[in-house]
């Protein structure tokens, strides 16, 4: 099978249940390009069970926070921004896998750079530098801890709608 490099690729979804809760996760390869941003959005939505729900003019968006949709915007933003970091400052394709359970999405974003991130203060009228403050305001828990083979790997917990 040949894969195109340009074009993320899906690894894999697997369902699980444990104590009688249902787990899901999925695993994509996602190439070293600025649209990989937004096929991560895409995905993540179709993983939470949204798929279409924003699709039409900007005056058709659905902006009704309901219980099916909570979290999902916040899920999208703090995809967008890992993937987009790590398209950036990577030498390759990235890993994004999502693992949603009860009431929680694990987001975890793998980049071949074993550089961490650091904070940088950024001025009022810069366009770059906010993600990761971004990622943080909008998890429970961010942690950033290096690969086995190189490279690191970003992790951010959100809640979502149960």
């Amino acid at each position: 099978m040949t894969v195109d490099p340009l074009v993320p690729a899906r690894e894999g979804k697997v369902d699980t249940v444990i104590g009688g809760n249902r787990f899901a996760q999925v695993e994509y390869a996602l190439p070293r390009t600025a649209a990989s941003a937004g096929w991560a959005r895409c995905m993540t939505r179709e993983f939470l069970g949204v798929r279409g729900e924003r699709r039409g003019g900007a005056d058709r968006l659905d902006m009704t926070v309901t219980p099916r949709r909570a979290g999902v915007d916040d899920a999208e933003l703090v995809v967008s921004e890992l993937v987009a970091n790590a398209a950036q400052h990577g030498s390759s394709a990235c890993r994004l896998r999502l693992r949603a359970g009860v009431g929680r999405l694990v987001v975890e974003v793998h980049d071949d750079n074993s550089t961490m991130p650091v904070r940088r203060n950024v001025g009022e009228a810069a366009e770059r530098g906010r993600g990761l403050l971004l990622v943080r305001a909008l998890a429970d828990r961010v942690r950033v801890s290096p690969g086995r083979d190189g490279g690191k790997t970003v992790m951010a917990v959100l809640p979502v709608g149960a």
